[in-house]
């Protein structure tokens, strides 16, 4: 009975320890790095990770968007750009170097500018 009731002490506080790391959005080892600059021509996208999530903006012609708090879930994204106080929602998809960028009804198929290891990545 000793090794039973020990037994599941461990297991409580590894089931604790896991929805913990769930709770801060912890992505495994082996999740994509969205982080880096995607642009085709006619669309910039830069992610930067952050303690909130990730953010970064969006480049459309002249306008400029501002990407907040977006969260990722594998090689998925997802989360909401705004300009003033227009706010649309997104959805990207990471295939190795090709980020698949979605809103509107339309997806935009970019590269990434410097992949990661590339020391002029900002």
């Amino acid at each position: 009975m000793q090794f039973r009731c020990k037994q599941s002490g461990l297991v409580a506080l590894a089931v604790l320890l896991m929805s913990v790391g769930a709770t801060f959005g912890d992505e495994p080892a082996s999740a994509p790095n969205f982080r880096g600059t995607y642009s085709d021509k006619t669309m910039t996208v830069k992610l930067v990770s952050g303690f909130a999530g990730w953010t970064g903006t969006v480049k459309k012609g002249e306008t400029e968007f501002i990407i907040t708090k977006a969260t990722t879930h594998g090689a998925k994204m997802t989360g909401k750009f705004t300009h003033g106080a227009d706010s649309f929602d997104f959805e990207a998809t990471l295939d190795g170097e090709t980020l698949k960028f979605s809103t509107g009804g339309e997806t935009y198929t970019l590269t990434r500018a410097n992949p990661p290891g590339n020391k002029s990545d900002a």
